[in-house]
């Protein structure tokens, strides 16, 4: 089961996503895509300046990132890792955090 979910899975047919090159390989199929993120940044860093460290009303959910759509083709398995995940927005991904405390 994926610990993530989005509903933005229409890669790279999005406003902000594109193909830049493709190849057939006998059966496969590969794709160089790019996609936008200065919003994405953008986003995370607004939120980050939020009193309440992403927490909900109820205080019972916490949003803690924002991650481009195009990290999830570059690293699957922050979809269905979660120590892959806590690493990444650690290390690579901590731009993408919303969050101004500690993760994991």
């Amino acid at each position: 089961m994926a610990i993530l979910r989005t509903n933005k899975i229409y890669l790279p047919h999005g406003k902000d996503n594109a193909v830049i090159d493709y190849r057939e390989e006998g059966d496969s199929f590969h794709t160089i895509t790019a996609q936008h993120i200065d919003p994405i940044l953008e986003e995370a860093y607004l939120h980050r300046q939020y009193a309440g460290d992403g927490f909900s009303k109820g205080r019972n959910m916490q949003k803690v990132a924002t991650i481009p759509q195009i990290e999830f083709l570059l690293h699957p398995e922050l979809a269905y890792d979660e120590k892959a995940l806590i690493k990444f927005l650690k290390g690579e991904g901590r731009k993408y955090c919303t969050v101004t405390k500690g993760i994991g």
